[in-house]
């Protein structure tokens, strides 16, 4: 069990996790948003997914000092997708 929590640690593994789980949510939601495209809630929580992720590999990037901006723009990107899923949602 330690080895596995050294490794989730040394390979920042824990973002990937939560990317992957995000995914998951993102392609079920996005299924339920064509086969009900007048149900708001599943827009709104597809779109908030998918801001979320971006949001995760942003902060993934900005660890490393080489990609830093990229991180930073993934981070702004992510929050511009939630924002216009509630927009288009409320």
């Amino acid at each position: 069990m330690d080895k596995l929590k050294k490794l989730i640690k040394d390979f920042s593994l824990s973002y990937d996790i939560i990317n992957l789980l995000l995914g998951m949510v993102l392609l079920i939601f996005l299924i339920l948003v064509f086969r009900h495209p007048s149900n708001r809630l599943f827009l709104f929580i597809a779109f908030t997914s998918g801001g979320l992720m971006n949001i995760v590999n942003g902060l993934k990037y900005k660890k490393d000092p080489k990609r830093k901006n990229m991180g930073m723009s993934f981070i702004l990107f992510g929050m511009i997708v939630i924002l216009i899923g509630f927009l288009i949602t409320v």
